[in-house]
């Protein structure tokens, strides 16, 4: 009888043994993507916002006595140094004591006229303020951001502001300050912007008066925002309310991705790659995701990488692939 020699294949088959599974499935067609660098990753985060005066101050009696003198009423513009108010002291009459206005300002809120007895705030507590002044050629408003975007905030971050009292208006600025730590009671950080409350004429002569500036917080000028028509100006009042959206833009030079190349199974999230044609899952750890773009990491035996524009990744249909298939790339059109 002849004896046939039989291949390892066949034996292997007649033994009933399985077969790697790029040997069994024929390879299949994927779409593929490289990642970029350059673009980078804006992020954005719209939270309630407030305007204040850029200056709030009560003028409060330091001494026991009569008001003799107060002519300033709600609406009324203050200078610096005006007189604003006198008072006869109790323990000396017959003098008259003056409150000066301590900046330029507006008069915000009254409490009492002329001839009234007031108390002496320096030793009666709780003592009401006979005017509140405030200063509005600039505004600060202030925006209260949770702590998944505050670590984000930097320079480059620019501020959208829209108040509800002015519908379709939107005022773009960059930020002035950021809170350096977050609130214990909400886990938020705060951030202000220093606005100027006139036309552009007006802050390009804000800009050369070094007088105007010396009471600057800081000794940062204000921002005169963006979206405004020739002469017109941002006109905000203190106790507006509206939003504040920030546009955080990150990771221009690092490899970004679309989102949709992203896998996500039992909440774990993955990226497919193609490795010497065959599909890999491979963990990532993804730093910041806005739908569109996300910047991720290799996250491998809990050692963190970078990718590279050399990185092959399967962008659709990448559930259907299991780990380990055969395919073929070919890349995303342009």
């Amino acid at each position: 009888m002849k004896k046939t020699k039989l291949s390892s294949l066949a034996l292997a088959l007649l033994a009933g043994a399985s077969l790697p599974l790029t040997a069994q499935t024929p390879a299949v067609q994927v779409t593929t993507i490289r990642p970029s660098i350059g673009v980078g990753l804006t992020s954005t985060t719209e939270q309630p916002a407030n305007v204040d005066a850029y200056f709030s101050v009560g003028l409060l009696p330091q001494t026991a006595g009569t008001v003799k003198f107060l002519q300033k009423d709600i609406g009324d513009l203050v200078t610096a140094g005006e007189k604003l108010v006198e008072i006869e002291p109790a323990s000396t009459p017959g003098t008259l004591v003056p409150m000066l206005a301590p900046f330029d300002g507006v008069v915000a809120a009254r409490s009492l006229d002329p001839g009234a007895f007031v108390a002496s705030a320096a030793v009666v507590p709780d003592v009401k303020s006979i005017l509140d002044l405030q200063r509005t050629d600039i505004v600060t408003v202030t925006a209260e951001i949770p702590e998944a975007f505050a670590t984000l905030l930097d320079e480059s971050t620019v501020a959208e502001v829209r108040m509800d009292a002015l519908p379709g208006r939107v005022f773009t600025c960059k930020p002035t300050r950021f809170a350096p730590s977050f609130q214990r009671d909400d886990r938020t950080r705060q951030v202000q912007i220093d606005l100027f409350n006139g036309t552009e004429e007006q802050f390009a002569a804000f800009t050369k008066d070094t007088a105007a500036q010396a009471m600057l917080k800081s000794g940062k000028l204000p921002v005169f925002p963006g979206g405004l028509s020739a002469g017109q100006k941002a006109d905000l009042m203190p106790g507006m309310f509206g939003t504040m959206k920030l546009l955080i833009n990150r990771f221009k030079d690092a490899p970004l991705i679309p989102s949709t190349a992203i896998l996500r199974l039992g909440g774990v999230p993955y990226l497919v790659k193609v490795e010497n044609g065959v599909a890999r899952r491979k963990p990532i750890a993804v730093e910041l995701d806005n739908g569109t773009l996300a910047r991720v990491r290799w996250s491998e035996g809990g050692t963190i990488t970078d990718l590279t524009v050399n990185d092959e990744i399967i962008s659709a249909n990448q559930a259907s692939i299991e780990d380990g298939s055969p395919v073929t790339a070919v890349p995303a059109a342009p």
